[in-house]
């Protein structure tokens, strides 16, 4: 809690990794959204197994450490809908492998979902190597989205998160 508060007070986000070693919830995201209570103005960033399997809302605790394997559907009642509905500082990065899954799992109601949080969701830089492959290019254009929202994932969302200037 004392990193929050001092991200907090300078005013910088937290990208944050949720699995089942690190960065540790359980289904609903409790610990998460005692976080967002406490820390209103903080905007934290999250990406990872656990966080992504929260887009559904079957999500299991063996979810937390595991990428899905095979496609599975999107079910209602996901936290990550929840919790981004009720807290405007909740962001999500795509960039990550858990991204690529949850958007790829059920293609229409992922569609549905980077519409309707098209303001909060980011390409993040947690997992990019040399010569890596990034699917979620392909993925995000496979849906065939509004400009406005590429433009915002792309781009927009993380210019204005980090208080860059727009070119």
């Amino acid at each position: 809690m004392q990193l929050y508060e001092a991200c907090d007070a300078l005013e910088l986000p937290i990208l944050f990794h949720l699995d089942d070693l690190r960065g540790i919830d359980t289904p609903g995201l409790p610990r998460l959204e005692n976080v967002l209570k406490a820390f209103p103005k903080l905007l934290l960033i999250g990406h990872a197994c656990g966080f992504w399997s929260s887009i559904s809302g079957d999500a299991t605790p063996a979810d937390f450490g595991r990428y899905p394997t095979v496609p599975t559907p999107i079910t209602t009642g996901g936290a990550l809908d929840r919790l981004m509905d009720t807290y405007p500082n909740l962001y999500a990065d795509i960039s990550e492998p858990g991204g690529a899954m949850a958007l790829t799992r059920d293609p229409a109601r992922a569609r549905e979902f980077v519409i309707r949080h098209a303001n909060r969701l980011l390409f993040g830089s947690d997992y990019l190597a040399p010569g890596q492959q990034i699917p979620q290019f392909d993925i995000l254009a496979a849906m065939n989205l509004p400009d406005d929202v590429e433009y915002k994932i792309h781009r927009g969302n993380a210019l204005r998160v980090l208080k860059l200037p727009v070119p």
